[in-house]
């Protein structure tokens, strides 16, 4: 289980990129990571009770996800705990999956064989019997720190794919979203002076998730 944080994102329009770019600037932060392409299939149940709680802003929730970087590296299984702004991940990597076999199955055949080794291995029954695969989420992200320990992403490019349960999980066209997603993680000790920070960026945080912004796009929801 990874260190409970706290999450502040932004939404980015081009004038508040730049905007982003000067805080950045402001709190000497460097370049932390490569950039790297980041893609995420987002499960939940039946009824969607991931996306009924987002939307309802329920403050504890759950999210459950397959995530994976660049050309098909590191692909784990997530499991994000998230009560108000902070939050934390369980994380079960996948290393007994192939690349070949992940373009070219379909998704309920690639869950099934991700669940059934979770179930084996790790005992995490409750995934089995309640989720199922209903979003594909592409995008770029770019890596930023501080000194002190404030960690900063940007995502750009970003995409969305509806899941065909009985195609790949490429199947589906890609549909965009013009706007970039800037997120501030840190520890919850650093709390007030990441707070004092923010004060000189002339943007507001906005509630985001990748989650809501794709089924808005696919038609499910109604989100803003």
């Amino acid at each position: 289980m990874s260190k409970a944080r706290y999450e502040i994102k932004f939404v980015l329009n081009e004038l508040e990129f730049i905007e982003a770019k000067y805080f950045l600037k402001y709190i000497n932060s460097f370049r932390s990571f490569p950039q790297r392409e980041v893609t995420s299939l987002y499960y939940d149940t039946l009824d969607y009770s991931c996306v009924r709680d987002n939307l309802s802003g329920i403050s504890k929730r759950k999210k459950l996800r397959l995530r994976w970087y660049n050309n098909f590296e590191e692909p784990k299984l997530e499991i994000k705990n998230r009560f108000s702004r902070v939050g934390n991940k369980k994380i079960f990597t996948l290393d007994f999956l192939s690349k070949k076999s992940f373009e070219n199955l379909p998704v309920n055949v690639l869950s099934k064989l991700i669940f059934g080794y979770l179930k084996s291995k790790h005992k995490e029954d409750f995934i089995i019997n309640n989720f199922i695969p209903t979003l594909r989420v592409s995008y770029y992200r770019e890596y930023y720190e501080t000194r002190d320990g404030l960690r900063i992403t940007i995502d750009k490019k970003i995409n969305f794919g509806q899941i065909s349960y009985n195609q790949s999980i490429f199947y589906n066209k890609k549909i965009p979203f013009d706007k970039r997603i800037m997120e501030l993680k840190f520890p919850i000790e650093l709390k007030n002076h990441v707070n004092e920070s923010i004060r000189n960026l002339n943007i507001n945080p906005k509630r985001n998730s990748k989650l809501l912004l794709g089924m808005s796009k696919l038609g499910y929801v109604n989100y803003v």
